[in-house]
């Protein structure tokens, strides 16, 4: 154990801050990439305030992946596209337990070939 105080304590803080914040904009734009990757879309529609299928879809996909792999809250979440937590909070819920098995088509195939990219990008 090794203990810290006054400058050295926050500059050590500063560094595991800066870490993990650099750590978690790499995720963060793994995820976007694979999401456009896989659904077939520039990240422009990603960010789109359109409501084009496909950006959507892969909105969706993001904001599953950074709720429950990043730890991020709703409204942190929503904070990445520009939306509100009752967005995301509705998006998710189509990939809940209930919501699974309504998909179908290329948005079950697209769910299932992100999931696969993101569990190799996450060993």
């Amino acid at each position: 154990m090794v203990t810290a105080t006054g400058e050295e304590a926050k500059a050590i803080m500063l560094k595991l801050n800066e870490t993990e914040s650099y750590y978690g904009n790499d995720r963060l734009e793994y995820a976007k990439n694979a999401a456009c990757n896989t659904v077939g879309i520039d990240t422009f529609w990603l960010h789109a305030k359109g409501k084009e299928e496909k950006g959507v879809f892969a909105r969706w996909l993001v904001w599953d992946y950074t709720k429950n792999n990043m730890g991020m809250t709703l409204q942190e979440c929503g904070n990445i596209f520009w939306h509100d937590h009752s967005t995301v909070l509705s998006a998710l819920t189509h990939f809940s337990t209930e919501g699974l098995p309504f998909l179908i088509g290329w948005q079950k195939e697209a769910y299932e070939d992100y999931w696969a990219s993101m569990r190799e990008y996450m060993k």
